[in-house]
Order: structure tokens, then sequence, then C-alpha cells
């Protein structure tokens, strides 16, 4: 009897295993970054490889009571060795950052028109780190379970920079993956490379009406905060805007007379392409390991029922 009970309840864990292999990470999918392979300035302007990245639109109201009007924005993504690259483009219905409520900056940056990207590194829920600029440049920065960054502060953590338009502006990240990495308590000795998935979520302010009415806008529509309900990203290992490789040179024509062979290139010897390993089919030997759990517990039970009936 206990052999058989153990027959049965081995092919249940079997099973229970493959489920957490097939676990995929918290949120909807927002796609895959590419890396880029040209150098990005930061100075609030679109470089031309920003779009071939990941594009993502934020246009979902907080709320169904927020105005139709205008607001929201579209940000593309990429990512090196060292940073996350994220530009951003704006409308707003109006300019409520100039003038007397420029002091909200620092005291209350959250009434101010501004973009806030928000980033949980593990993607596994965890409280996130807030990178904020407004539409006039000026940068807060927050990390888990501490005050915020005014200004130069937080310029550790980020390199950033803004242009405004008339009723629109732009604002660029370059979030620095070693200091928040090496600061945040969360983050100790955590590696970013291709592969790596993170959780994002985005949020234009839109402040309106003399500042008394505000639009929120969302990649998707769920609280900012709820770092479980966050989409994720995936560093992709695609390389965009790679510099051109140079071309070969043209072999010299001898012609009828022949020439110096001094000036006749030698051939270029491309090397064997190294053989691929065929990657491991994760899911075919995850669906066959269900498989055999499955007929291991269901003959178990056979096994026991045969006996109880003797």
């Amino acid at each position: 009897m206990k052999k058989v009970l153990a027959f049965i309840l081995s092919g249940i864990m079997i099973m229970m295993s493959a489920a957490t292999v097939l676990a995929v990470p918290y949120g909807p999918d927002f796609g895959a970054a590419p890396k880029t392979g040209a150098a990005i300035v930061i100075d609030g302007e679109r470089d031309a490889v920003y779009e071939q990245g990941l594009q993502l639109k934020i246009d979902k109201k907080l709320s169904p009571d927020q105005s139709d009007q205008g607001g929201g924005g579209t940000a593309w993504l990429l990512w090196d060795d060292t940073a996350l690259y994220v530009f951003v483009e704006v409308s707003m219905l109006e300019d409520y950052d100039s003038g007397d409520n420029a002091n909200k900056a620092v005291e209350a940056p959250w009434e101010l028109d501004n973009v806030e990207l928000l980033i949980d590194f593990t993607n596994e829920g965890e409280r996130p780190i807030q990178y904020r600029v407004n539409s006039d440049g000026f940068l807060n920065v927050t990390l888990p379970d501490e005050p915020w960054f005014n200004g130069d502060e937080g310029a550790p953590y980020v390199e950033h920079a803004g242009k405004k338009s008339g009723l629109n502006y732009t604002v660029e990240y370059k979030v620095i993956f070693a200091s928040a990495i090496r600061d945040a308590n969360n983050l100790v000795g955590m590696s970013v490379g291709a592969g790596k998935t993170i959780g994002i979520q985005m949020m234009v302010t839109d402040v309106y009406g003399g500042g008394d009415q505000t639009n929120y806008m969302l990649i998707e529509g769920v609280g900012p905060w709820a770092t479980g309900d966050f989409g994720w990203v995936t560093l992709s290992d695609n390389v965009v805007g790679a510099p051109e490789p140079e071309p070969e040179p043209e072999p010299a024509d001898l012609g009828a007379g022949g020439g110096d062979p001094a000036e006749i290139p030698a051939p270029v010897v491309e090397a064997p392409a190294a053989p691929v390993a065929p990657a491991p089919q994760t899911s075919d030997a995850t669906t066959i390991i269900i498989i055999v759990g499955a007929v291991a517990a269901v003959a178990g039970i056979i096994i026991l029922r045969k006996r109880k009936a003797r």
C-alpha cells in the first residue's frame, strides 16, 4: 500500500514541477526591447536608432471619469550593457509647470505635468524604482524605502534630458543599471543581460484647468504602484543601429598587360562558422514530463483499486 501511494505522489509532484517551469512573469507582455549598437546622446532629441526600439503607447486612462481630451504620449525603449534608454514624447492640455508653479518640482512633483518611469528590476512584484521628469526637465528619483532625490542628487541613477515646445515636450532617460543594483537593497547581486525581464509601468500626469483637474495616462489601465500588475519587457539580444561593415576592396584590374603583383590584395578567406548547438526544446521536454507524471499517477490508482477489490 505504501509503495502504491508513493507512486501516486511521485506522479503528482512531477506534474507540479512542470507547472513551475511553465510559470511566466507578472502582468502583460509588452514585448522585447532591442539592444542598441549605436551610441545614444541624452539631449531630449530622438536619435534615429529609437525608431527600431520597442514602442509603447501611454494612452490608457487611469480612471474612466477622466477627460477624453488630449494628453498621453509614446515611448521608445532600447538597452545596452550599462543602461536602459527610454525616450518619451508627450502632449498636454495646458502648460502648468511654468512661473509660480515651478516650486512644486521639489515640494509636490506629482502635482505637475510629468512622466513617471517605474521599474521593478526583479519582475517579482517588488517595490519599484521611480524616475520622474517634469515638462521643464526637473528630475526626481525614488528608491525602494528611501526618500526621493531631487535634481542633481538623482544623477548617479539616471542621466536625463527634456525639451518643451508649446504644449508638447520630450523626456529622455538613461537608467544606469550599476547604481540601481548597488543602492537598492532588493537588487544586490542582480545581473542584467539579454533575456532578462523587467517589470515596467509609465504614467503621464497632465494637469490643466488652472491646476484643478488632472489626467493620468498609463501603458495599461492599472494602478501605477501595483507592481504585480506591471507589464514586463524582455531585453533582447537583437542588436539594432550597429554601424555597417566596411566593404571589401575591389580586386585590381590587371587588364591585358598584367600589373604589379604587389598591388593585388590578398584574397580574404573566411573562417568556417562554428556549429551552433540546437536550442533545448524546453516545451517538448516539459510536455513529456507531464505525460510521464500523469501516467504514473493513473497507474498507481489502478493498482490501488485492484488491491482493494481482492
